[in-house]
């Protein structure tokens, strides 16, 4: 294991992934769906919380970046008229699963149930995002999820102990932005070998 100081680092290395999405976003490059990053800050906030009251200690700061990221994301999505709001069905669909999965928190008041709840409603606000990206990966980032990725594998060497509340959020993350991450960089290194081809 690592020093547990490394977490900072995969904050560092979370909100750089975030600030070069943001950048895209207002350059107009990538098309965020709102619905999913807004309920992608909400739901690691509640996790935060849960972690901050089972004594999760420094790794619960990789799960804070897990939902300022989408905030700042949120926001500059709004100066983007590409960003789009458009819901389908199945938007409703996942968007009405995820707020269950915070009202279930809410109703259990128990730490590691926040974090697991929490954990499915940022999944169900990641499904139509993981939809979109591999039918059309062109209109997402991979260094917001790449960045991610390490982020939480960092988070996840400074554990000593593995309990839940330590280590399940960062596991998740690790894991949706992997799933996210290949189509795009597929995309995006194609992009590169063009320009400097």
């Amino acid at each position: 294991m690592i020093d547990e100081r490394f977490v900072f680092l995969g904050l560092a290395l979370s909100m750089t992934g975030s600030i070069i999405y943001v950048r895209e976003v207002l350059k107009g490059k990538v098309k965020p769906n709102r619905m999913t990053w807004i309920l992608w800050a909400f739901a690691p906030m509640i996790a935060f919380s849960a972690q901050i009251s089972e004594g999760a200690g420094l790794r619960s700061v990789q799960t804070f970046s897990a939902g300022f990221g989408p905030l700042l994301v949120v926001i500059a999505s709004f100066y983007n008229k590409k960003s789009y709001w458009r819901l389908s069905k199945i938007d409703y669909v996942f968007g009405l699963f995820s707020v269950l999965g915070l009202v279930l928190w809410y109703i259990t008041g128990k730490g590691l149930l926040a974090i697991l709840f929490a954990i499915l409603a940022d999944l169900f606000a990641a499904i139509p995002t993981i939809q979109k990206i591999y039918k059309h990966p062109e209109t997402e980032s991979s260094a917001v999820f790449g960045l991610g990725m390490i982020s939480s594998i960092l988070t996840l060497l400074t554990i000593k102990v593995w309990r839940p509340e330590e280590y399940a959020f960062s596991l998740y993350v690790l894991l949706v932005c992997a799933l996210m991450f290949y189509p795009t960089a597929k995309i995006w290194a194609g992009l590169v070998r063009k320009r400097l081809g």
